[in-house]
């Protein structure tokens, strides 16, 4: 959320960036310069091979977001696929705009909906352990079979069955 947009929510207590410069887009090519500076209301849809820049966009957005659209690094949320592709986007972010990166939600897609669901979810929400996911899986595949009155080792034939039934 822009300053000028949301509540100006603590930023009183964020620390001063470092940089106000916005050198890091003459490092951009005219592609990445596009995804960074599109209008905010546009959603972005950056596709790209391995090593072609995928997080230096990323970075560059969000430290553009904070440096010259006055977004509150607060309002920010980045999400990856793993904790430690989180930690390079707040270290490459933090070399950008300074301490204040630490206010940014970097983390990963589950990390974020499992803090969502516990905040604004029913009290009792947690993560399954893997011997507890197995055991609810075999037991939803059984209640179907049962609904739909499919016979569980003729359903997909006796060998899937059993490997299933393994795996379970």
């Amino acid at each position: 959320v822009p300053a000028s947009k949301g509540s100006l929510q603590n930023i009183g207590s964020l620390p001063k960036m470092t940089t106000t410069s916005i050198d890091f887009l003459k490092e951009l090519d005219p592609d990445q310069l596009a995804a960074v500076t599109a209008p905010v209301d546009d959603p972005v849809l950056v596709l790209a091979g391995a090593g072609s820049g995928k997080t230096r966009v990323l970075v560059s957005r969000i430290a553009y977001l904070i440096q010259e659209l006055k977004y509150i690094p607060s309002s920010i949320i980045a999400t990856t696929f793993t904790k430690a592709a989180a930690e390079e986007i707040r270290q490459r972010v933090a070399v950008l705009v300074g301490p204040q990166a630490s206010a940014i939600q970097a983390s990963t897609i589950h990390a974020l909906c499992l803090k969502l669901i516990r905040t604004y979810g029913s009290e009792g929400a947690s993560v399954l352990e893997n011997g507890e996911q197995k055991r609810m899986l075999k037991i939803a595949v059984s209640d179907a079979l049962d609904y739909f009155r499919l016979p569980k080792p003729l359903q997909f034939g006796w060998k899937y069955w059993a490997s299933w039934a393994e795996w379970v």
